[in-house]
């Protein structure tokens, strides 16, 4: 029996008239690639869109370090061959990012260490001590701070110098203060974070669903969104965007299963695109291509059945549907995103197997669709 995934894919009238005169565009390429993998991993792609950084999690070893698991490897996107291992760092990746130039890779570990490596010759050029806690990491797009997301806090560090060059959070005058904001829950975690393209604004998104815009020189914040009452598992905004412009935010909205935008000049919200699910335990797993160009999206029904989507605009009419068959034990990890290029013309997604037990032989791929 083979896993079953459909491909669906919603081209925009902007695409189909400006990328092919008119005519409907072609199917996707897909690449499947197998990864030789122990557990569940993440990713991160270069700006040139040709590589993937790939790392175990941890946490499916219960954090047990096994030096094996450890390493992060850099794996061509054509051809699903390693060029090259990152061997070096003492405890697994949480996060991983690629400088905007493609050159330097940042690594955040779960002892609290930034690792910055060479991606030519996968050499480590130095180790940052930042703080225990950290989720995500990112860089501003001018490559001058390294983002990293902790708990409440957005922290910014110089790659250079391995300073801490600012701390992005709310500011209470008392405890008092912070704990009757908070209600005694700390619904302020911080879930979500984007730059703009000037590298002078930030956007975050928290646990209860609150957005704001940040400046990066002073810290000082401005509230777009107000918070939700936070309901487990589900986090209402999640995956945030800036127009390459810099005056409309874009952010994936659980509750209203929908792309929304803010107009950041007027604070006003306009309803984009709907995200539609099938299936009886459908799920939606929402992540937006750089500068808005499209829009991707996983659905798993029945454990059985994954729907993949990409789009540039709801635009029914011109859908086409792909099939493509999986070896046994192959599966969508529910919990990642699709993950895009930077051009936003590549859409990569995780395929693996859970095991229990590190001596079962396990394995993952990577499937690679190219948008025609």
């Amino acid at each position: 029996m083979h896993n079953r995934i459909r491909l669906i894919k919603l081209m925009g009238m902007a695409l189909l008239l400006i990328g092919f005169g008119g005519v409907q565009a072609q199917p996707d390429i897909t690449r499947l690639l197998p990864i030789e993998t122990n557990s569940a991993f993440n990713l991160a792609i270069a700006p040139d869109g040709m590589t993937a950084a790939i790392y175990e999690l941890g946490i499916y070893h219960r954090d047990e370090i096994v030096p094996a698991l450890l390493p992060i490897r850099l794996i061509d996107l054509m051809s699903g061959d390693q060029i090259e291992i990152l061997i070096g760092a003492s405890d697994y990746a949480r996060a991983i990012a690629f400088a905007p130039d493609g050159r330097t890779l940042a690594s955040y570990h779960a002892n609290g260490y930034i690792n910055l490596w060479d991606v030519a010759s996968g050499d480590r050029l130095r180790q940052i001590p930042a703080s225990i806690g950290g989720s995500q990491i990112g860089y501003l797009p001018d490559g001058s701070r390294i983002v990293l997301l902790n708990q409440n806090q957005l922290e910014l560090w110089d790659p250079v110098t391995g300073h801490l060059t600012n701390l992005l959070t709310i500011r209470y005058n008392s405890l008092f203060e912070l704990r009757e904001a908070l209600d005694g829950a700390r619904s302020d975690t911080l879930v979500a974070f984007a730059a703009s393209a000037d590298s002078a604004a930030m956007a975050t998104a928290d646990f209860a669903g609150a957005v704001r815009l940040w400046d990066v020189e002073d810290g000082s914040h401005v509230l777009l969104r107000a918070a939700e009452e936070p309901r487990l598992p589900r986090v209402p905004i999640r995956d945030l965007l800036f127009t390459p412009e810099g005056d409309t935010l874009i952010y994936y909205n659980v509750e209203t299963n929908a792309i929304e935008t803010t107009d950041l000049r007027r604070n006003t919200k306009t309803l984009v695109t709907p995200v539609t699910s099938e299936g009886n335990r459908a799920r939606t797993f929402v992540s937006i291509a750089p500068e808005a160009i499209g829009f991707a999206w996983a659905e798993e029904s029945d454990d059985e059945v994954t729907t993949i989507h990409i789009s540039t605009t709801a635009r029914p009419d011109s859908a086409y549907t792909e099939t493509v068959d999986l070896p046994d034990g192959v599966r969508l990890f529910p919990d990642w995103p699709p993950v895009f290029s930077p051009d936003g013309f590549r859409v990569v997604y995780i395929f693996g197997s859970f095991r229990r037990d590190l001596e079962d032989s396990v394995g993952g791929a990577l499937l690679v669709l190219e948008r025609g």
